[in-house]
C-alpha cells in the first residue's frame, strides 16, 4: 500500500467519524425538541398533543439515540482495525483519553506513521 493512499484511508476514516459523532450529538440535543413539544402540550397554548403520541415519539427517539451511539461506538480504528472506542476485557480501564485507540492508542485525525 503505497503513502498517499494510506493517507487517503485515514482521511476518510476520520471523516467518517466525525459524521458518526454528528448524527449522535444531534440524536442526542434533539432531546430537547420532545421537552419543548411537552411543554407546549401541557401550556394553555391549544396546541393539544396526546400522552400517548408523546410517549411514543419519546419511546421512538431514546431507540434512535441509541442507535446513534452503538453506531458511532462500532467505529474501527484505521491502523489496527478494532474498535476505536471499546476493548473488550475484563479490566475496567478509566477513559481518560477517550480520543486514542484503545488497541493500538492511534490518536484521532491522526494522519500515518
Amino acid at each position: 500500500m503505497t503513502q498517499t493512499s494510506e493517507i487517503e484511508q485515514y482521511a476518510a476514516a476520520w471523516k467518517d467519524r466525525k459524521r458518526r459523532f454528528l448524527i449522535y450529538v444531534g440524536a442526542l440535543n434533539s432531546f430537547w425538541v420532545f421537552v419543548l413539544l411537552g411543554f407546549l402540550s401541557r401550556a394553555d397554548l391549544r396546541f393539544d398533543l396526546p400522552s400517548r403520541t408523546l410517549f411514543l415519539a419519546f419511546a421512538a427517539w431514546f431507540v434512535g439515540q441509541m442507535a446513534a451511539g452503538v453506531w458511532l461506538n462500532r467505529f474501527r480504528c484505521p491502523r489496527c482495525g478494532n474498535l476505536f472506542y471499546w476493548k473488550w476485557s475484563w479490566k475496567i480501564e478509566k477513559a481518560k483519553e477517550w480520543r486514542r485507540c484503545r488497541h493500538c492508542g492511534l490518536s484521532q485525525d491522526s494522519a500515518p506513521a
